[in-house]
């Protein structure tokens, strides 16, 4: 016969033998045994591989004094004070481009057109590389953008300069050329170009330097002036 406990001591139906309720109980309770199996476990931690990095390669005291980097100041040589263009491009097909742009603004103006090409073999009977690239009508205008080109010596730069025309009237032309990836200057002021050195044969423009700063600021007699000076030359009505 069992006990009046053991009777009163019975699994609920609908999970039998996992929840006992015991005399006086109103909540059921988990069996002891069953505790232990099913309490939750945290996961166990994931194993990750400690990934092994190379120590960074050092330079060679040899290989830093090739790359030593050097700046150097090119002054632009322009003694009539003409107006030029200097800008950054990248194929060798920007010589006939900007030529085109600047027989374009028709007007009589003047014009020379230089490039300095950065790839090639200078040596190549077929196709030597390396040159100054150049186009104009106007051999004095010509030979300054050639000079100029050449003193400053930095890959896929040109020069323009030209007479009779403002650099306003075929900028955004020599801009829209696809070949141009930027402008560094548009002037006839005294211009001083900050050229970076890596080596015997690499050199490009870090900016220029255009004309002079400024010393005061415009009174109301300065814009009448101001206003005046652009009616006298054509630009304003």
């Amino acid at each position: 016969m069992r006990s009046t406990a053991a009777l009163a001591c019975r699994a609920l139906p609908t999970a039998r033998g996992l929840f006992l309720r015991g005399p006086g109980q109103t909540a059921p309770r988990l069996r002891a045994s069953y505790v232990a199996i099913y309490t939750p476990r945290a996961p166990a931690p994931l194993a990750v591989p400690r990934l092994q990095h190379p120590p960074p390669a050092r330079a060679s005291v040899s290989s830093m004094a090739s790359h030593k980097l050097e700046l150097e100041v090119v002054d632009i040589h322009n003694p009539g004070q003409h107006n030029f263009i200097l800008g950054h491009s990248h194929f060798i097909k920007t010589v006939e481009d900007l030529a085109e742009v600047m027989a374009g603004a028709g007007g009589g103006a003047k014009w020379g057109v230089a490039f300095c090409e950065a790839s090639g073999d200078p040596q190549n009977e077929a196709m030597p590389g390396r040159k100054v690239r150049s186009d104009g009508n106007d051999a004095a205008m010509l030979e300054l953008a050639k000079r100029n080109a050449m003193a400053l010596g930095a890959g896929h730069t040109f020069v323009i300069f030209m007479d009779g025309i403002f650099p306003v009237a075929v900028l955004n032309a020599v801009k829209a050329v696809p070949e141009v990836c930027r402008v560094y200057c548009a002037t006839a002021n005294p211009v001083s170009v900050v050229v970076a050195r890596l080596g015997e044969d690499r050199k490009g423009i870090m900016g220029v330097l255009d004309g002079l700063c400024p010393v005061d600021f415009e009174t109301e007699g300065d814009k009448e002036k101001r206003k005046a000076f652009l009616r006298m030359i054509g630009y304003k009505r």
